[in-house]
């Protein structure tokens, strides 16, 4: 399945990313490796994902305390967030989709 990832998402992506990378040299790539590792499996298999609302599934990054938010659409899984775990778990709700 195709997975995309909104504009928000993907500056969420960026954001920590340089964060990691700011503080330790590799860290944001790696981040971002991981990252890829959850687009890739939600890509395979977008339903083995925690349901966190009728719509909404979660999948988490290793090593990383962060989530990805995706909706399963007909013909392709959209991201429309990735957030930090310790953030108000209610922000992902405040985002279109």
């Amino acid at each position: 399945m195709l997975v995309e990832l909104t504009k928000t998402a993907e500056a969420d992506v960026g954001d920590a990313a340089v964060a990691y990378e700011l503080e330790r040299p590799g860290l944001g790539f790696r981040f971002e490796e991981e990252v890829d590792r959850v687009l890739a499996a939600i890509a395979e298999n977008p339903r083995q994902y925690q349901v966190v609302s009728p719509d909404v599934r979660r999948g988490l990054v290793r090593v990383f305390p962060y989530s990805v938010y995706f909706t399963i659409l007909v013909d392709r899984a959209r991201v429309f967030a990735v957030l930090h775990q310790h953030r108000d778990p209610d922000t992902w709700k405040a985002r279109g989709r």
